[in-house]
């Protein structure tokens, strides 16, 4: 299930796995009498189908399948919080919980919380985009609230990653190769900053789907949020562009793949990145423009995603298209390139 996720931009299969294993998960909850065979069920699974739930409904612009009443009876007693949002921000929990001190464990406490809250601004998208036919004025409503949550999770999540890279090689480090007689190889379970670019980059995706569906409103639709959001997206992308960079001189270089798959969750990244200040329909300010030290991060994770793509095709086009190209090497040509490659071989 987990693999299907993560190559699939509209989750089809993932969502056939997920529903099958929430169907089995609730059947032998059911059929188990013995209460503590009920409580290592839930902690054998239970986080890891929420999660999928929550990660899968927006891409597939579906109700979520746990419903609220689903948590409270086959989700209880399972380190599953969930905030009311917007109004529960969680950076001043997160600022109790350090107190002065930064610990594995508070760290690892932070990335369960950090993981919470951003499924709870998932399942408020899909709350959003079912039913498909909501009103506009129910949309004026409920993206800001939307967006006032992404941004407050973000905000505890851009916490958590300045304490990571404040906290010296100790904790730092496990985003890096682990050799060497004082290193023990590489940990997953403590590798929190990864799991805070995870988190932020599923968080920025919401934005990009939030974007989609504001341009697909009717004539007229919300033009004020919709300005609003392509400033969102805009600058989402700079930090995109900056998680390219952070995964190409870490342990995950193989996670570039999936990081610029989920970008086509916006199908018009590509044209927004090269738009400069001034250009039609452009970013109004330098704040929203990626740089050309920014686009160049997304060209060599375009470049490397190909080495990870299971469709030879992307290859091909490759060469075929530099070779086409004259020569020209200037980053804005590059880059449509290496966009155009990736995307073709494998967003389908």
């Amino acid at each position: 299930m987990q693999m299907s996720i993560f190559v699939e931009l509209k989750p089809k299969k993932s969502r056939s796995l997920l529903r099958a294993a929430l169907g089995h998960y609730k059947d032998l909850q059911d059929s188990t009498t013995n209460q503590e065979d009920r409580m290592r069920l839930k902690k054998s699974f239970a986080l890891a189908i929420y999660h999928g739930d929550a990660l899968t409904s927006p891409s597939a612009r579906k109700a979520c399948l746990i419903s609220d009443d689903d948590l409270r009876r086959y989700f209880d007693h399972t380190g599953i919080v969930v905030p009311n949002l917007p109004e529960m921000e969680l950076t001043p929990i997160l600022t109790n919980l350090f107190n002065g001190q930064v610990t594995h464990s508070m760290l690892k406490t932070a990335s369960h919380l950090l993981m919470c809250w951003t499924c709870a601004c998932q399942r408020m998208f899909a709350r959003l985009v079912t039913p498909a036919t909501r009103s506009l004025s129910e949309l004026a409503v409920a993206i800001p609230a939307l967006w006032s949550s992404i941004d407050g999770t973000r905000a505890a999540i851009q916490y958590i990653e300045t304490i990571i890279f404040n906290a010296g090689t100790e904790l730092a480090t496990p985003h890096s190769h682990g050799h060497g007689p004082d290193r023990h190889g590489h940990i997953h379970e403590s590798d929190y900053l990864s799991q805070a670019i995870r988190l932020d980059r599923d968080l920025l995706d919401l934005n990009s789907m939030l974007h989609t569906l504001l341009l697909g409103l009717p004539e007229l639709g919300l033009p004020a949020l919709l300005t609003e959001s392509a400033s969102r997206v805009r600058r989402g992308l700079k930090t995109q562009a900056f998680y390219c960079k952070i995964y190409l001189t870490g342990v995950d270089a193989h996670m570039i793949y999936h990081h610029v798959f989920q970008l086509e969750h916006n199908p018009k990244w590509t044209q927004m990145a090269l738009q400069r200040v001034g250009d039609p329909g452009g970013p109004v300010d330098e704040t929203e423009a990626v740089t050309d030290v920014e686009l160049s991060w997304f060209v060599e994770g375009l470049q490397h995603a190909c080495f990870y793509t299971p469709s030879p095709f992307a290859y091909d086009n490759m060469f075929t298209n530099t070779a086409l190209g004259g020569g020209d090497s200037s980053l804005a040509n590059d880059f449509d390139l290496f966009a155009l490659t990736f995307l073709n071989g494998d967003a389908e």
